[in-house]
């Protein structure tokens, strides 16, 4: 028993010596600063070929020159011709190779003939403007001549000289899509009570303040057609104290707790949470990645989880 025990201790010492231990200073970063800019095409597709057909589209650029991130509509180098940060900047590509491509490929193969999507923000007060609408434009392409099968894809923007701007530059260019831009506050109930029921996907990429994705949230995730799914994208701001809204959790914290919900904590739903419980027996699953959440709705009003609420 004496040699055993000498062997463990011998064997802890051992390896207590050879694997490091952290100092608070080289501790790993947030996982923001882990992600390159500008994913490598090349590098980054593997073998997911949804994957490389969906990079293919996000980080179309025009123009090779280098200008800030910021930067008002009226600057003529503003422009939807630049890349998306879909997948530069954020790591958004790898999501969304497993929620956009499924769709791309059903309406490419015809099994969906007017796929219906709406993006909370058009870009505006950034250098790739509209970058998003050309993404949308180019992974629903069809052939030309085709018209009864267009993704319809509504987009909400709170800048409405931005809008103006762009509609008037830009919109013509995007002719693939049945493009309708809505002028509005995410976080006015009023305004998002007016959209319809049916979506496939709506993406939350707005002004990423709590109240505004949990307003939103709250209003639209039951327009979500059975099957279809919501994305936050920017939940970093859940950690921006400018972000954040008094007396109030933040997104991340409550999807945690939808989680937790979901796992059956018998403590839920509590605080916040009991103004969620419309949706509740909705969601499939919530699947996180960088910076960024996707709640899958059920196919079905059959979910099971109703008795819980």
């Amino acid at each position: 028993m004496c040699s055993i025990t000498l062997v463990f201790f011998l064997l802890a010492a051992y390896v207590a010596g050879h694997i490091p231990t952290l100092e608070k200073s080289e501790r790993l970063p947030g996982a923001k600063h882990m992600v390159r800019a500008k994913p490598a095409l090349e590098v980054e597709e593997g073998s997911d070929p949804a994957l490389r057909v969906y990079l293919s589209a996000c980080l179309f650029q025009a123009s090779n020159d280098s200008v800030g991130f910021e930067m008002p509509f009226q600057n003529q180098q503003a422009s939807p011709m630049r890349l998306s940060d879909k997948c530069a900047v954020h790591a958004y590509h790898y999501a969304y190779a497993q929620y956009v491509m499924p769709l791309v490929r059903e309406f490419k193969q015809g099994r969906v003939l007017q796929p219906k999507i709406l993006e909370i923000g058009l870009g505006c007060g950034q250098s790739n403007v509209g970058a998003g609408v050309r993404m949308w434009d180019a992974l629903f392409a069809t052939e030309p001549g085709t018209t009864h099968r267009q993704l319809n894809l509504h987009v909400l923007e709170f800048d409405q000289k931005c809008v103006k701007m762009w509609k008037a530059r830009w919109a013509s260019s995007f002719k693939k899509v049945n493009l309708t831009i809505f002028v509005g506050s995410q976080s006015d109930r009023a305004i998002l009570s007016q959209f319809g029921d049916g979506y496939d996907a709506i993406i939350d990429d707005g002004g990423h303040t709590m109240i505004q994705q949990k307003m939103s949230l709250d209003v639209l995730f039951s327009k979500v057609k059975p099957g279809g799914w919501y994305c936050i994208e920017d939940l970093i701001t859940s950690y921006l104290p400018q972000y954040k809204q008094a007396n109030s959790i933040t997104t991340v914290e409550l999807l945690n707790k939808m989680q937790r919900w979901m796992h059956g904590d018998p403590a839920e739903p509590s605080g916040e949470l009991k103004n969620y419980v419309h949706i509740l027996p909705l969601i499939e699953h919530i699947a996180c990645y960088t910076e960024l959440c996707v709640l899958k709705r059920y196919p079905s009003a059959k979910t099971g989880v109703h008795e819980r609420i």
